[in-house]
């Protein structure tokens, strides 16, 4: 069986091959372009999501945080009494 590229002369052939290296090149250029953007858009989402987790968190734990920060000084003066009664 025959193809239309045994008909064609080698000047032809060239010039076809010539057309289909220059449109590989432009996918491969396209598919290059288009993992770079998505490369670009992934990071920015998992900024945003970790930048917004981080903020909700704090602002949630942060009183409960600062309710830890003044209960352990009260622990420490509660040892500190402690102490001070030991040794008297």
């Amino acid at each position: 069986m025959q193809t239309q590229t045994d008909y064609l002369s080698l000047g032809d052939q060239i010039k076809h091959l010539t057309q289909l290296t220059e449109e590989n090149n432009k996918l491969l250029k396209a598919m290059r372009r288009d993992k770079w953007i998505a490369l670009i858009v992934n990071i920015v989402f998992w900024g945003v999501l970790f930048y917004f987790s981080y903020v909700l968190t704090m602002q949630f734990m942060g009183p409960l945080m600062s309710q830890m920060g003044s209960g352990s000084a009260d622990f420490q003066n509660l040892i500190q009494q402690y102490q001070s009664q030991l040794g008297k």
